[in-house]
């Protein structure tokens, strides 16, 4: 008859050599994919926050006031508390529409030609071109004038700009 005992202790050992190679292995795995991930472009989804935040900045409850806007025309991004060196990376335009009408409030590059054909092949392909990313938000509002209150419909469009490294 053999002495099985000291089988049953090995098979243990075994077990816990095993656990602690495995351990290993994921470390290891787990350091090299953090080192060697690919670049995620976030500027889209920047875009998108963006537009988020200033919608909310400029909004309350789903009302506008567009007075609000006209006293900080030049300044939107200033007053949703942006500061000077966020606000060159980022464009906006925000349209109001309401009973027949549209105001148009914007700050940043939206002048220039080429901005204004990017938003359309932008819009129209759904994609991110070169080294920005495009976002739109649009939803109904009360728009709130003299405190006379109608049904609009607010577009806020934002693009951003690669960080300067």
């Amino acid at each position: 008859m053999k002495n099985k005992k000291g089988s049953t202790s090995e098979a243990t050992i075994m077990i816990y050599r095993v656990m602690i190679i495995l351990f290993t292995a994921f470390i290891v795995l787990g350091i090299s994919s953090a080192i060697y991930q690919n670049n995620v472009d976030i500027k889209t989804s920047e875009a998108q926050i963006l537009g988020k935040k200033i919608s909310n900045c400029i909004t309350e409850e789903a009302t506008i006031y567009p007075s609000i806007l006209r006293e900080n025309k030049e300044n939107i991004l200033e007053y949703c508390g942006y500061s000077k060196e966020e606000i060159q990376r980022f464009t906006i335009k925000i349209e109001i529409s309401y009973d027949g009408k549209t105001e148009t409030y914007k700050q940043g590059s939206l002048g220039e030609i080429w901005i204004s054909q990017f938003i359309k092949e932008a819009a129209k392909n759904n994609q991110d071109s070169y080294n920005y990313g495009i976002s739109t938000l649009a939803f109904p509002i009360h728009v709130c004038i003299d405190e006379i209150c109608q049904k609009g419909e607010i577009n806020i469009i934002t693009i951003v700009n690669e960080e300067n490294l």
